[in-house]
C-alpha cells in the first residue's frame, strides 16, 4: 500500500507537469516544445479536461477519507486547472441531483492507512486501479447514499452527521462533502443523473485554493 500510494502520487505530479508545460505553450519561446509535449500527452486545454487529466490517478490514496490529489482538495484542483487553461471549470454535481452508489464489480477489502507512525487497516472497495476507503468524509457519503439518492437529501444527511459526529463546521462540512461526491462521480463510484422535478445544488468556486 505504501509503495503503490507513492507511485500514484508520483504519476500525479508527472501528469501535472505535462499539463503545466502544455498550458504554457502560449509563450512563444516554449511554444514548439510545449506543443509537442501536449500532443504526446493527448491534452485538450480547457479547464474540465484539465481537471479530469490531473485527477486520473484517483483521489483516495493521498489522504484516505478526504478527496485530494496532487496535495490539493478537489476545489483547489479545479482552480489550478482554471488558471492554467484560462477557462472556467464546472462541477458535475451541479448538473445532476440523483446519485446512486455504484459498487458493481467492486471487491470489499482492507486498505492500509499510515497515521502517527501506525498502520491502520481500513475497510475499502476496490475496482480495477480505483480505491474507495470507507472512512472520513467518504464514510459519511457512503452511509448517506444507503439511505437516500436525492442530491439535496444526501448532502444534508452528510453535513448533519459530520457536525454531530465529527464536530465539523457546517460550511466546511458542506464543501468537503461536495468535493467528495464530485470525486466519486469522476471515478465512477457514483452514478448520477438529472431529475427535472428536484432542485439542483449550485456550487460556487472558492476564491482561494483550499488545501
Amino acid at each position: 500500500e505504501y509503495s503503490e500510494g507513492h507511485r500514484i502520487q508520483i504519476r500525479h505530479h508527472m501528469q501535472f507537469a505535462d499539463f503545466w508545460y502544455s498550458a504554457n505553450g502560449r509563450f512563444t519561446d516554449l511554444k514548439e516544445y510545449c506543443t509537442e509535449i501536449a500532443q504526446q500527452a493527448g491534452l485538450i486545454l480547457d479547464a474540465d479536461s484539465a481537471f479530469r487529466w490531473l485527477a486520473t490517478g484517483g483521489f483516495a490514496v493521498e489522504e484516505p477519507g478526504m478527496a485530494r490529489a496532487l496535495s490539493y482538495r478537489v476545489g483547489g484542483l479545479k482552480i489550478v486547472a482554471e488558471r492554467l487553461a484560462g477557462s472556467q471549470a464546472t462541477w458535475e454535481i451541479s448538473k445532476s441531483n440523483f446519485w446512486r452508489l455504484n459498487l458493481t464489480d467492486a471487491v470489499e477489502q482492507k486498505f492500509a492507512s499510515y497515521q502517527d507512525g501506525k498502520i491502520l487497516p481500513l475497510r475499502c472497495y476496490r475496482r480495477g486501479d480505483k480505491t474507495l476507503p470507507v472512512c472520513g468524509v467518504y464514510e459519511h457519503v457512503v452511509n448517506a447514499l444507503s439511505r437516500n439518492m436525492d442530491g439535496v437529501l444526501v448532502l444534508e444527511d452528510c453535513v448533519n452527521s459530520m457536525i454531530r459526529e465529527d464536530g465539523c463546521d457546517g460550511n466546511e462540512a458542506a464543501m468537503l462533502v461536495s468535493e467528495s461526491i464530485e470525486a466519486l462521480v469522476a471515478e465512477g463510484w457514483i452514478k448520477s443523473k438529472a431529475v427535472a422535478s428536484r432542485p439542483f445544488i449550485k456550487m460556487k468556486q472558492p476564491s482561494s485554493i483550499p488545501r
